[in-house]
This record gives structure tokens, sequence and C-alpha cells, in this order.
């Protein structure tokens, strides 16, 4: 298949154009295990009806392209071994795969529910567009309402708009906005909370430049 290709496969690195709108409404689609190491150019298209973050990991770059998901997730990804979880619905976190990394003119609408998801000894890492990010986000928006009901953990709890959690330097957030609302209710954490509209938490010396939001932040 064409994930397959891009999964580490013959076709990693190379580029990938959504020619056409593309509906995945009923398609069954799930990113389960998929790593997506090429560059995906919407060429200003959308990809609509997801029920899932269209990427598990991001090694390579994603620009012009409008995602609309619909994900309820019960079950968030694992980043690793040091127990870092996380969620976003163009892709739950990016990785270093090749130079120039970048996401760029991604626009996100929709929903994403992180719903009766108790875990407890886990660092959680949510956001409208990635959940962890360590390459730059330039001129995205995002217009999807993120919403925690039923969240528990003891440990640190990070989401934002945005990105939910920024670890590494120069992964800079610039030119993006943000209009969708965060909810938060039925939810613990004993750790550190953090919500805001662009980004949760910086983890290291990125920058926030030319960067608005116009969505609501509710804690209860």
């Amino acid at each position: 298949t064409l994930a397959s290709k891009y999964n580490g496969g013959e076709y990693a690195f190379f580029e990938a154009q959504v020619v056409n709108d593309i509906d995945m409404t009923g398609k069954g689609y799930t990113n389960e295990g998929f790593s997506f190491y090429g560059t995906l150019n919407g060429l200003g298209h959308e990809i609509k009806g997801l029920t899932t973050p269209l990427f598990n990991l991001l090694y390579g770059s994603v620009k012009d392209v409008t995602i609309t998901a619909n994900a309820v997730v019960s079950d968030v990804k694992e980043w690793d071994e040091i127990n870092q979880y996380g969620a976003g619905l163009l892709s739950n976190y990016t990785y270093s795969g090749h130079e120039g990394q970048i996401i760029e003119n991604v626009t996100v609408n929709g929903s994403l529910t992180i719903k009766d998801l108790t875990n407890d000894g886990n660092h959680y890492r949510i956001g409208g567009i990635v959940g962890q990010t360590i390459i730059p986000i330039k001129n995205c928006t995002n217009n999807a309402t993120i919403t925690l009901d039923g969240y528990s953990t003891d440990k640190a709890l990070s989401v934002g708009g945005i990105v939910g959690y920024i670890d590494q330097d120069d992964a800079d957030i610039t030119g993006c906005h943000n209009t969708g609302s965060i909810v938060v209710k039925n939810s613990y954490a004993s750790g550190e909370f953090r919500a805001a509209g662009i980004v949760g938490y910086i983890n290291k010396t990125a920058d926030i430049l030319n960067c608005t939001n116009n969505g609501a932040i509710s804690v209860t």
C-alpha cells in the first residue's frame, strides 16, 4: 500500500502530493504503527472524514493541506519507554527524519476528544495539530475543539491549541492561530497541569512568534 511505502519503505523521504480532496468517511483508516517518512504536499486540498489522527509519528514534513477529523481517543499512543504519551489531529508526534523538516500552512478542523483515559504514571502531551514536536510549525491554524473528559494521571499534562509540548531547541511556532476551545472536565492530574492557546509547555528554547489565540480554555 501507499502507506507502507512511506512508512520507512521504498518511498521514504519522497514527496506525496494530494491532487484532489480526499474523503475518508467510512474507510476504516487507522494510524496504528504508521510513521510517515516523506513530505506530504496537500497542494491546498483537504483530507476529511478522519476518526483518528492522520499519522502516529511524523519523520518528514507536511504542507499546504487541511485536515478535518473528529477523533475520540481512549488509547493515547506511547512515544517511547519513558512514559510519554501524545495525541494531535495531524500527528501524535514529530521526530527527526531529514534536514529542513517543517509543518507549514496546515489547517485542522473538527474535534479531538481524550475520553476515559486513566493511566497513572504517564506524561501526556495533547495538541490540536501535534501532541509533541521537535520541528518548527509555521502558518498553521487549529479550529478543532480539544476535550479531555475523564482523564487521570499522577504525572504532568500539557495541552495546547497548536501543540502540547515542544522538546527541541529552534522548534519555533511562527504565524500560527488557534480558534479551537480547550475543555478539561472530570479530569485529574496530580503533577503539573499546563493548558494554553498555542503551546502547552516549552521544554527547550523555542520561540512563539506572531501567533494569536481566540479559543477559550475551560477547566472544571
